[in-house]
């Protein structure tokens, strides 16, 4: 079957011993294998972020930073009544 063919290599490519990928698609039944075929492109392999987590994070970072520094100097944590 073709489709098992392609998903065995796409497993590999992700990481996973061909010995696995076998034994793996050899348990699943033909709609099974059908489905999987149809979605093996949302997945991604172990390890890599998603291209929007890594252009967010240097946002968020110093907003984060700024948050606390406005936090530590606050007067309610200098023992000011408020």
């Amino acid at each position: 079957m073709l489709e098992v063919e392609v998903l065995q290599q796409r497993l590999t490519e992700y990481g996973l011993a061909q010995e696995q990928a076998i034994e793996r698609l050899n348990a699943l039944s033909d709609s099974q294998v059908h489905q999987f075929a149809s979605h093996i492109e949302m997945l991604q392999s172990g390890g890599r972020r998603n291209t929007v987590d890594i252009e967010v994070l240097p946002i968020i970072l110093p907003v984060l930073l700024l948050v606390l520094l406005i936090v530590e100097n606050s007067p309610a944590d200098q023992g000011y009544a408020v």
